[in-house]
């Protein structure tokens, strides 16, 4: 992943503003993109697209709202290929994911925390936390929230078909 400096200079010179006004866009994409520069390029365009990002004339400058950036969904080309990370995580953090997963897109971390009191799903919240570095899923506070449906469904894909009935 690249570093968040990185991020925050490609960001100025795309936008032609100075790097202390784009720190906290810089910020979110970074989170979302792990610095990828092709990544953060495809997510700036998408951004663009659905005018979360957009110039204004009036004060002759790009504005955002880091909010809703950060709370609206990945586009597709990125989630796939986080989908593809998820598959190369430790299988401790792939199984956390999984029955995360079976929770839904956004997932309450104090269901977590006393499902993680029992010896069978243990350990859960410091392996949601490392997917949540990682870019798999954001830590929203009192929640966890899959990037993308894609990759809430990859993960719940990793669940076993015999072990469907006693995961849920």
């Amino acid at each position: 992943p690249g570093a968040k400096e990185g991020t925050c200079a490609m960001i100025s010179s795309a936008l032609k503003l100075p790097a202390r006004l784009v720190r906290n866009l810089a910020d979110v994409v970074h989170m979302k993109t792990l610095g990828n520069p092709l990544f953060v390029r495809t997510l700036l365009a998408s951004m663009v697209d659905d005018q979360s990002l957009s110039y204004s004339f009036m004060t002759r400058r790009w504005m955002w709202d880091s909010k809703a950036i950060k709370l609206a969904p990945l586009p597709e080309n990125i989630a796939i290929i986080l989908t593809q990370k998820l598959r190369r995580m430790p299988r401790e953090v792939q199984e956390a994911l999984s029955i995360a997963a079976c929770f839904g897109l956004v997932v309450d971390k104090e269901c977590l925390k006393i499902l993680s009191e029992s010896s069978e799903f243990g350990g859960l919240l410091p392996h949601l936390d490392y997917a949540a570095q990682s870019g798999i899923v954001a830590d929203h506070g009192s929640n966890y929230v899959f990037t993308h449906d894609l990759v809430q469904k990859a993960a719940y894909d990793l669940i076993p078909e015999e072990s469907l009935d006693k995961t849920h």
